[in-house]
């Protein structure tokens, strides 16, 4: 499936995709088993997780990133309350 079999999503905003977008992710089962990782991806964030537990300064918390989301995204964060 893609976009072009529903003409009605091509006449949406970005603004109204990005909701679709996010209404979609809410909508997946989030749990991990049901998400399969290789063991290239484990290791992967295995040693994003050590670098962040090293060096904890370097990262953002989640509520700056979303205030730095929400500047770049303005009606993003209005619909989040930023």
């Amino acid at each position: 499936m893609s976009i072009a079999d529903i003409p009605q999503l091509q006449k949406l905003s970005k603004e109204e995709k990005l909701q679709i977008i996010e209404e979609l992710w809410d909508s997946l089962d989030h749990d991990t088993e049901a998400w399969p990782m290789s063991d290239e991806e484990k290791a992967i964030l295995d040693a994003r997780l050590d670098e962040h537990e090293a060096n904890p300064g370097t990262s953002l918390s989640l509520e700056e990133f979303k205030r730095q989301f929400a500047a770049m995204r303005p009606s993003w964060g209005a619909r989040h309350g930023l």
